[in-house]
C-alpha cells in the first residue's frame, strides 16, 4: 500500500512498492527486493519511533544502494528515480498535471546525440519498462521514460519499437485527457518516424491530428512543430516555396534554440536550391555546416553531403572526397544514423569510383 506523505521515508516505501509492481514475480531479483522491502520498512519504523542514528542511517544507505543496482539492471532506471517520482506524485499542484508536466519538455536539445551512448546502455530495459508501466497505467513515469528513449530510437531507426511505444503512451494520454502530450506523441513520435521512412502522406495525416490535439489543449506554443514538420515534408517532395512558407510560420510560433534550428533548416533548403550557381551555393553551405556544428546538430553531416556534391560539380574532386568522408564519419561512426550514413556512403562511393584514392588517408 502506498503512503500519501511527501517525506523521503514515505517515498522510499512508495518507490519499492512501485519496483515490485514492475518486476516480474519470476525474476531472479524479485525475492531480493522483497527482503530489502522488509529491511527498509523495519529501518524506517525504528527511525520514526526512536529517531535516526548513524547505524540506522548507514543501514538505510546500504539498502538503497542495493535497490539502485537492482532497478538499474532490471528496468534501466535507478531506485532513486522511482522515489523522486513517488514524491512528485503526491505533491499538491495548482493546475492539471498535463499542463505542468515535465514530460512535455521534449524539444531536441543541441548535441543530444552526444548522449546516445548513455541511452544505449538502458534502451532495451527502458522499452520493457515503458510497456509495463503503461499496462499498469503509470502514465507520468511511463511518459518520462518514453521521451528519454525517443531520440535514440529515431537516430538508430528502431521504428517498430517507436511505433509500439508511441501508440501505448498515446492511448494512455487520451485516457488522462493530456491532449498536449498526445499531440507531441503524434508529431514527434509517429509523424517523424513516418517522414524518415518517406511515408509522407501518412506523416501528414498524423501531423493534422497532432494540430487538433494542440488546439484542444490550447497548447498554441507547440503548433510550431506541425509547421516545421510540414515544411520538411514539402521540402522533401520538391515544393520548395511552400516549404519555406511553412518554415516561416513555424518560426513565428517559437523562439530561442528551436527558432534558430528551424531558421537553419530553412537556409539549408534554400542553399540546396540556390539559383545563383554552385559557387554561391558552396559559400552558403559552408557557413551552414559551421552553424549546425556549433549546436551539435546532426544536419551538419547532411550539409557535408551537399558540400561534397557541390565541390564535385565544381571539379574540386579532392575536396569533395574530403567533405564526403567527413559526412560519412559523423553520420556512421559518431552519431550512427543508418539512413543518413547511407546517403553519405553513396556520395563517397560515387566520388571514389570517379577518382580512385586511398580512403585510409
Amino acid at each position: 500500500m502506498e503512503e500519501s506523505s511527501t517525506d523521503p521515508d514515505s517515498a522510499y516505501i512508495n518507490g519499492i512498492n512501485k519496483l515490485l509492481e514492475i518486476i516480474d514475480r519470476r525474476h531472479t531479483n524479485y525475492l531480493d527486493v522483497l527482503v530489502f522491502q522488509q529491511r527498509l520498512i523495519e529501518n524506517i519504523s525504528r527511525t520514526r519511533l526512536y529517531g535516526d542514528t548513524e547505524t540506522r542511517l548507514a543501514e538505510r544507505a546500504e539498502i538503497i544502494h542495493h535497490l539502485n543496482q537492482i532497478a538499474l539492471s532490471v528496468i534501466g532506471v535507478s531506485f532513486n528515480e522511482l522515489c523522486d517520482y513517488a514524491i512528485s506524485k503526491y505533491q499538491p499542484v495548482k493546475q492539471q498535471p498535463q499542463a505542468d508536466s515535465k514530460t512535455t519538455q521534449v524539444s531536441l536539445p543541441p548535441g543530444a546525440w552526444i548522449h546516445l551512448e548513455e541511452v544505449s546502455k538502458i534502451y532495451a530495459k527502458g522499452v520493457k519498462a515503458i510497456s509495463l508501466l503503461t499496462d499498469i497505467k503509470e502514465y507520468e513515469y511511463a511518459s518520462s521514460l518514453y521521451w528519454k528513449t525517443l531520440y535514440y530510437s529515431g537516430y538508430r531507426e528502431l521504428w517498430e519499437d517507436r511505433d509500439h511505444l508511441s501508440r501505448k503512451i498515446f492511448n494512455l494520454s487520451l485516457q488522462v485527457k493530456d491532449y498536449k502530450t498526445a499531440g507531441l506523441i503524434l508529431a514527434k513520435g509517429m509523424a517523424y518516424a513516418l517522414m524518415s521512412q518517406r511515408k509522407y502522406s501518412d506523416a501528414e495525416y498524423f501531423l493534422k491530428k497532432a494540430l487538433v490535439c494542440f488546439e484542444k489543449a490550447h497548447a498554441h506554443q507547440e503548433e510550431w512543430i506541425y509547421y516545421d514538420y510540414m515544411a520538411d515534408i514539402y521540402g522533401e517532395i520538391g515544393h520548395i516555396d511552400k516549404a519555406i512558407t511553412y518554415y516561416q510560420e513555424a518560426r513565428k510560433r517559437t523562439n530561442n534554440i528551436d527558432e534558430y534550428q528551424v531558421y537553419l533548416k530553412q537556409l539549408f533548403l534554400t542553399a540546396k536550391h540556390d539559383p545563383n550557381g554552385s559557387k554561391s551555393q558552396l559559400v552558403a553551405l559552408t557557413l551552414l555546416r559551421d552553424q549546425f556544428s556549433s549546436i551539435k546538430n546532426y544536419k551538419e553531416g547532411l550539409v557535408e553531403i551537399e558540400i561534397a556534391k557541390t565541390l564535385y560539380i565544381l571539379r574540386d574532386v579532392d575536396e569533395a572526397l574530403a567533405a564526403a568522408k567527413r559526412g560519412y564519419h559523423l553520420l556512421n561512426n559518431v552519431i550512427i544514423m543508418p539512413r543518413n550514413a547511407k546517403k553519405a556512403k553513396n556520395m563517397l562511393d560515387f566520388i571514389t569510383e570517379k577518382k580512385p584514392v586511398n580512403l585510409a588517408k
